[in-house]
Formats: C-alpha cells, sequence, structure tokens
C-alpha cells in the first residue's frame, strides 16, 4: 500500500504522514495528561482536639528539627510572631514553664530540577505531658509549589480556622 489518497479536491494526500501526525499528538496529548494526573492535588489539612481551645494559647515554644537545614522553623517562628503570639524557640530540654504549647514540625523536601518543600506537618503539644493538641498539613507537589513561609501560613491558618487568602 503506497499510502496515497486522493482528496476531495483531486490532490495526492500522504495517509501515512497524517496517521503519524496524529499519533505523534496523541502520545504528546497522553503523556501531558500523564504529568497533570501524576502531579497529584494541593492540600492543605488540620486537626484540633475537640476539648482544645486553641484560640486561648499565647505562648509557644518551637523545638527546631534536626534536619532543618533550610529555615523551616525559622519560618514558623517568624509567622507566630507576626500573629502576636510570644514565642520562643530552642532544644526540647530547656522548654519554659511559661510556654503553653510546644511546636513541633516536620518538613519533607523533594527534588525536581530544584529542591521544594513538598510536606511540611506542624504539630502542637501540651508541653508538660505531649499530648497532641492540634496539628496541620501541607501538601504540595511540584506543580503547585510554594515558598516555605507561605506554607507555614497556610498550616496555622488552616489550624485556627482561617479561611485560604484568595489568589488573583
Amino acid at each position: 500500500m503506497t499510502g496515497l489518497v486522493v482528496s476531495d479536491e483531486g490532490k495526492a494526500m500522504n495517509t501515512r504522514g497524517f496517521n503519524y501526525l496524529v499519533f505523534r499528538y496523541l502520545v504528546i496529548g497522553l503523556i501531558a495528561l500523564s504529568v497533570v494526573l501524576a502531579s497529584g492535588c494541593a492540600s492543605v489539612t488540620s486537626h484540633v482536639s475537640p476539648e482544645a481551645k486553641i484560640g486561648e494559647y499565647k505562648n509557644f515554644y518551637i523545638v527546631p528539627s534536626i534536619d532543618d537545614t533550610r529555615g523551616v522553623g525559622q519560618a514558623i517562628h517568624f509567622e507566630m510572631q507576626s500573629r502576636g503570639f510570644n514565642v520562643e524557640s530552642g532544644p526540647v530540654e530547656r522548654v519554659t514553664d511559661s510556654s503553653q504549647v510546644k511546636v513541633t514540625y516536620e518538613a519533607k523536601w523533594w527534588w525536581d530540577i530544584t529542591f521544594y518543600l513538598l510536606d511540611l506537618v506542624i504539630y502542637f503539644k501540651d508541653p508538660s505531658s505531649d499530648v497532641l493538641i492540634a496539628s496541620g498539613q501541607s501538601h504540595r507537589p511540584s506543580l503547585e509549589r510554594k515558598p516555605v513561609d507561605e506554607m507555614v501560613d497556610e498550616v496555622l491558618d488552616k489550624i485556627y480556622g482561617i479561611p485560604p487568602k484568595k489568589t488573583e
């Protein structure tokens, strides 16, 4: 078979080239769709203990993560101070008596051309018993990545029940 067909106007058309072109666009479309589906969706979740009076806590102590080399603890410290809370940071052994909440966190970084924060989980715990008071998590795949300070902000907003800010 030659792959040539005569069109309605009497012109010869190469169907092999046409089929190849359709196939090529189909493959490109499927690859693009799989990238979008594989990237997942961003999510921000929280859990607050029913007996916790989250709005009454004013004094926080942040315990830096041992493997935090990218300033996540500093971003949490700054964001909480900007919200008007009294915030101290340091090793877990030095949690002060005036602290109402011990704050710990986990930051999972991922590589996709550059490093970015994939997951951030912030925990609010009772300093004396280590019982979980509240927690919040932000998951941001590569195509929906945000800077650390914005992820901290959205997790704290979720814990405190503040609606998400509208983006333009």
